[in-house]
């Protein structure tokens, strides 16, 4: 019997991205910046302020998505994601959006000279429409399918056997797999001889989009789980030995005040407690085959 090799794709560090809301921990929600008190987007002349970011889904770059600022101006992101816009009001409804994504509204504080760097996540959609997601192994660079299993993420997960190499298979099947629109991943398993392949798509409505999956000789496989490494801190960033987590309502195993667990595909709710301190509440988005490093900052009880 061999021995496979695992590999995780592209890492992800979403640190205390979904924590805090509501609890105390100084996070601002979405659609909100701190220190932005007054919120009326007003003008009152302060001058140009300068306003560049960086816009990410689960820590890789969007680009071409377009941002901008009112009053101000519009762009569109670069390949890695960045953006610089300028707005002469105090206060500018910044407003982030790209096919597949949430749209992102928030309103910024500006100052005469100052630049606010910006870190903006965005969140995935799918639907209304459907659309159709063909997929095909071949060797990489091409070449006969190679018979495999065919799994598709997305705001579903549908998984087939493809005996001839392809989703539609032959006489098997007469289309692809019949999904929402919006962006799919998709992970090739079960190839004799070939590790695990990898693709990402976007599917329009009432489109059919092709997934070719180029597979490398080997053994090395995608794990169908992802991986959510934690640490729990106090509001000075030193570690809590004595907390308790629980993910999906079920406690797991705190050591040194960390924690790391293989979790399904998906988003899941995680909850942090310790002595002395107010509960916290929140969620963690896993992805198949990647780690999401996340800290959970507790705030002490009043």
């Amino acid at each position: 019997m061999r021995e496979t090799r695992r590999h995780f794709l592209t890492r992800a560090s979403l640190t205390g991205a979904f924590f805090g809301w509501g609890s105390g921990t100084g996070l601002a929600r979405p659609g909100t910046v701190d220190g932005d008190d007054e919120g009326d987007g007003s003008d009152d002349g302060t001058g140009a302020g300068e306003i560049r970011g960086t816009v990410t889904h689960f820590g890789e770059p969007v680009p071409n998505a377009t941002v901008s600022l009112s009053p101000g101006s519009e762009t569109t992101t670069d390949d890695d994601g960045t953006f610089e816009l300028e707005s002469t009001a105090s206060v500018a409804d910044l407003a982030v959006s790209a096919d597949g994504y949430v749209d992102l509204r928030r309103r910024i504080p500006l100052d005469e000279a100052a630049t606010a760097d910006l870190a903006l996540h965005l969140e995935r959609e799918w639907g209304p429409g459907t659309g159709d997601l063909e997929v095909f192994a071949t060797p990489v660079g091409g070449g006969s399918t190679i018979p495999c299993r065919v799994t598709v993420y997305g705001d579903e997960t549908y998984a087939a056997d493809a005996p001839n190499g392809s989703i539609p298979d032959g006489d098997t099947w007469d289309r692809g797999f019949e999904v929402a629109d919006g962006w799919w991943e998709v992970r090739v398993s079960e190839a004799d001889g070939y590790s695990d392949g990898y693709a990402e798509v976007y599917v329009g409505g009432d489109e059919t989009e092709n997934a070719w999956v180029q597979l490398a000789e080997g053994d090395a496989e995608i794990p169908s789980t992802g991986r959510v490494r934690g640490t729990v801190v106090d509001a000075d960033g030193n570690r809590i030995d004595d907390a308790t987590v629980l993910v999906d309502g079920d406690p797991v195993a705190v050591e040194n005040g960390t924690v790391e667990v293989d979790l399904e595909h998906g988003r899941h709710p995680i909850v942090a407690t310790a002595d002395g301190y107010e509960r916290s509440r929140g969620s963690a988005t896993v992805r198949f085959g990647r780690t999401t490093d996340i800290t959970v900052s507790l705030e002490p009880v009043q």
